[in-house]
């Protein structure tokens, strides 16, 4: 066992006195005894406080660091809601849809609707309209011949822009390029871009749908002439089916509204389209100019559209081949 410290006496009024260092006078007897009262009354006092200082040292210690930690965390918490209030949105009475007294003008609406998603959806689908509209009028002799490579084309776009491979090393170029020496609105501009890229992806695969429907009616137009046999016609409807149907299903309505009937329907129509693509490619392409088939390998390997298709599988087989499973707990 520890012996306890010996606490230091309190000094005696006579010591208080003498601290001075200058002897006093001698004092009378009736002094002498007022003195002697006022030290015992001195030592007395000392004693109380020396044993009420013990006490509250005991009863109210100093705070650990835990507690000033803590002290500190709270007071940046309660400041950080200060500076948090001003962004709370108020809560509006029932009924009130907006806390703007005057509407927006609809120039801003449309700004605010009309985002970069939609503005890169319109650039892909508006150029590839201009492509099928002079393939029409028989002003874009390529698409007469490889339409099928227009639509694979597009395809291959699509895929890319949902591919995670391809985008890691897009935002690596982009970030690298313009990262530093650029201006702030071609900074922002590329960062629209990348956030929005999903448009492209939208605008490519409708675009491509409809470079599909381009060739399957040129094939229906001209069936007689090129002696196009019924398989490749029926190939044809079947693929074009199969890629609207994956469309359709990622439509904004059918994702907000049917999330699971978008998420079965394009993903597993689109996997079963690029089977049907698959096959669509090399049933055209085995048709010789008499209508019959041939079973060249090599007239295969140098078409167009074999390649766009390989393309097309290899980034959608990717992410099969990069996923890992792990292990996962899960709390509530």
């Amino acid at each position: 066992m520890s012996s306890s410290p010996q606490s230091t006496a309190p000094p005696s009024f006579e010591a208080a006195i003498f601290s001075s260092g200058k002897h006093p006078s001698p004092a009378t007897p009736t002094e002498k005894i007022t003195v002697e009262a006022k030290a015992k009354s001195f030592d007395d006092t000392s004693e109380k406080t020396a044993v009420s200082t013990t006490s509250s040292a005991k009863a109210s210690p100093s705070p650990s660091i835990h507690e000033v930690d803590t002290e500190k965390a709270e007071r940046s918490l309660a400041d950080d809601d200060k500076a948090l209030a001003q962004y709370l949105v108020p809560t509006l009475p029932k009924g009130v849809k907006t806390a703007r007294k005057k509407p927006a003008s609809l120039w801003i609406r449309f700004r605010v609707w009309y985002n970069p998603y939609r503005m890169l959806f319109t650039f892909v689908f508006t150029l590839n309209m201009v492509g099928i509209f002079l393939a029409c009028i028989h002003h874009f002799p390529y698409a007469e011949h490889h339409g099928a490579a227009l639509a694979l084309g597009n395809i291959v776009s699509a895929v890319a822009c949902r591919n995670e491979l391809f985008l890691r090393y897009l935002f690596w170029v982009i970030v690298k390029v313009f990262q530093k020496w650029t201006p702030l609105w071609v900074r922002i501009f590329w960062t629209g871009f990348l956030q929005h890229i999903g448009g492209i992806h939208a605008g490519s695969a409708a675009s491509g749908v409809a470079w599909f429907i381009f060739i399957v009616v040129r094939s229906f137009q001209n069936h007689v002439a090129k002696h196009t046999p019924k398989i490749v016609l029926g190939w044809g409807v079947i693929t074009v089916a199969t890629c609207a149907i994956t469309m359709f299903a990622a439509a904004p309505w059918i994702r907000a509204n049917h999330h699971n009937v978008f998420e079965r329907h394009h993903r597993f129509a689109g996997w079963t389209a690029v089977a049907f693509v698959w096959i669509f490619v090399c049933v055209t392409d085995a048709v010789s100019a008499e209508g019959g088939f041939t079973g060249s390998g090599r007239r295969l390997a140098d078409a167009q559209e074999f390649w766009y298709s390989l393309f097309i599988t290899i980034l959608i087989a990717i992410p099969w081949f990069t996923v890992r499973k792990v292990p996962v707990e899960i709390t509530t």
